[in-house]
């Protein structure tokens, strides 16, 4: 087991009529999960494309040991009991490491770590060569560790939502390469 976070991605499909109790319901395991050591927080995803049915979640823990605390507590076991009135089906899918970074396009298997270092490599050197460039004067006279502070700042946002989500498509068919 790992102690680095996990994140699960949940997707299901609800039964017709059964969205504003799928809403509650979501709401109760929220509440019940919020009260676990190493429960970091879940996201709502937004419908997309006219998906009413889909309902879409991702879950955060610290590590796979508080998952699995929370997977095997009586307060899960009494929340879920409920789901099977609520859903259609349901594909649960878990990453670690920087896993969520590359969203993988047909398996459910991710890149090996070496790949995702790299990847995240050629993301971050350009980017803080960038950061320093243009915010080095405007820094250089703060004490370090604010410096570095207002540098990950710019590099931490373009990695995220420009830089690895640009590479992964670039590259997927490295990262994925057909069995």
């Amino acid at each position: 087991m790992s102690d680095e976070p996990v994140t699960l991605y949940i997707s299901r499909q609800i039964k017709p009529g059964a969205k504003e109790a799928m809403l509650k319901w979501a709401d109760e395991v929220h509440d019940a999960c919020a009260k676990f050591p190493g429960f970091i927080g879940s996201r709502r995803l937004e419908d997309h494309a006219g998906a009413e049915d889909q309902f879409n979640v991702v879950v955060r823990f610290k590590s796979f040991a508080d998952l699995k605390r929370w997977e095997e507590s009586e307060e899960k076991t009494a929340c879920y009991a409920k789901l099977p009135a609520l859903i259609e089906n349901q594909h649960i899918s878990r990453m670690s490491g920087f896993e969520p970074w590359f969203p993988s396009p047909n398996s459910h298997k991710p890149p090996p770590k070496w790949k995702m270092w790299l990847m995240a490599f050629m993301a971050v050197y350009p980017l803080i060569l960038i950061t320093r460039i243009f915010l080095g004067p405007v820094l250089h006279d703060f004490p370090m560790p604010l410096s570095v502070f207002f540098a990950c700042i710019p590099v931490s946002f373009l990695m995220s939502f420009v830089a690895m989500p640009w590479l992964s498509k670039v590259f997927k068919d490295w990262l994925y390469p057909q069995s």
